[in-house]
């Protein structure tokens, strides 16, 4: 409730996009889960996105099938995009390169396609690089390097609007 009761002004009027960062892919669609009902609940938009590894070693059952359907469902609501789960070439991987390209321009309020907040595992943590990303959320240990490498991701200035991150 208070990432969302904040957002305006953190994200500069959806200028801007953070990342939720948890500590496994069950926590991540569960994060999930609860911001689409607070958004309904308030009657509130921004376009929120997740994403984790979709490889099924560890649920060799396919349990995660259908929250990844519900995934690119909703994400099609926002981006007009359709993916398909286990498909080659418009499935998992499309998708995470489509939500990356979206969340490096930065947040709904400068075109309402883009991402406001995607929340993650692992992924999108190290390597990643927006000058549209201001905020980094923690809800997971992270340590030595890991911890410097995420919080960096917030850290890229630009222009008058963005002076620093975080």
């Amino acid at each position: 409730a208070e990432i969302l009761a904040n957002w305006e002004s953190q994200s500069q009027s959806k200028e801007f996009n953070a990342i939720l960062t948890v500590a496994y892919r069950d926590r991540v669609v569960a994060y999930y889960n609860e911001f689409k009902k607070q958004l309904k609940d308030q009657d509130y938009k921004i376009n929120v996105a997740m994403t984790f590894s979709f490889g099924d070693e560890n649920t060799p059952d396919g349990s995660m099938a259908s929250a990844v359907e519900t995934m690119f469902k909703d994400y099609a609501e926002f981006t007009e995009i359709e993916f398909a789960y286990g498909d080659k070439t418009k499935g998992e991987d499309a998708y995470f390169g489509d939500l990356v390209t979206r969340a490096t321009r930065g947040g709904s309020g400068r075109n309402s396609k883009n991402i406001d907040l995607i929340i993650v595992a692992d992924q999108l943590l190290t390597g990643y690089d927006s000058k549209f990303l201001n905020t980094l959320y923690v809800d997971r240990p992270l340590e030595l390097q890991g911890l410097i490498q995420a919080y960096s991701r917030t850290n890229r200035c630009m222009e008058r609007t963005k002076s620093s991150g975080l």
